[in-house]
């Protein structure tokens, strides 16, 4: 299957930058609605694999209750700027960014780089963000394509976006020849809504072993680790 696409999720699938994001974020929430919130806390569905904004939300309403509708059109494009501020100040004071870096992360980027295999990259979070938690980690050069939060309002319409991009360089490739690697369910949900092939990394996911297999994807593998062994039964690669 050298004839293919390679697309990540990004936090918890390539990096784990969860309580910077979460510090960033409580930061920017105090500052303007003067509240402070782990949105952690929350249950998983409502802040793994969605927006910051639907996060902010759900933060709002846990906070204020029925009132919440109130807040959110009013205050969410100053938040996201506060947001997005306090994570690049962040990442960029970072003395030793690659710890983030998921297990064998870097080794199969260099495996697929190496055989010629477009990559894209995915994210609900902002571009701002999005790229600064790249540029900070070392992995912004080994993609060819990203799409952020605001690119589209679903993760299939993340993924969708990141092949038409792809698509608009040249490289023809149908869905079907489109890998999606992710940690949670909603990422291998989006993957097979599309027609792609959905592989879920579980080393990092914050989901259990039946929730995984609930959200049905092709694949599952532990880490990037074996390297040689997804490139052997992704991508026919010896």
């Amino acid at each position: 299957m050298t004839n293919a696409i390679a697309l990540f999720d990004t936090d918890k699938t390539l990096l784990d930058i969860t309580t910077l994001v979460e510090k960033a974020f409580n930061d920017a929430l105090f500052e303007h609605v003067r509240r402070r919130f782990k949105f952690t806390t929350l249950p998983r569905d409502k802040y793994v694999g969605v927006s910051m904004m639907k996060i902010y939300l759900s933060c709002l309403e846990s906070l204020f209750g029925t009132g919440a509708e109130h807040y959110g059109p009013h205050t969410w494009a100053d938040v996201n700027a506060s947001y997005e501020r306090n994570l690049v100040d962040m990442l960029e004071t970072q003395k030793n960014t690659r710890k983030y870096l998921c297990p064998g992360v870097i080794g199969f980027l260099e495996a697929l780089k190496a055989e010629g295999i477009p990559r894209g990259v995915y994210s609900g979070a902002p571009s701002g963000v999005h790229q600064a938690a790249l540029q900070a980690t070392g992995l912004e050069s080994y993609f060819d394509v990203r799409a952020s939060g605001e690119y589209a309002k679903t993760r299939a319409g993340l993924i969708k976006n990141c092949h038409d991009q792809l698509r608009r360089r040249g490289v023809q490739v149908g869905k079907q020849r489109v890998v999606v690697f992710g940690d949670a369910p909603t990422d291998a949900e989006a993957a097979n809504e599309y027609g792609a092939v959905s592989v879920t990394v579980s080393g990092k996911s914050m989901f259990t072993h039946d929730e995984i297999k609930k959200s049905s994807p092709k694949f599952v593998y532990g880490s990037f680790e074996d390297h040689q062994r997804i490139m052997r039964d992704l991508f026919r690669v010896e």
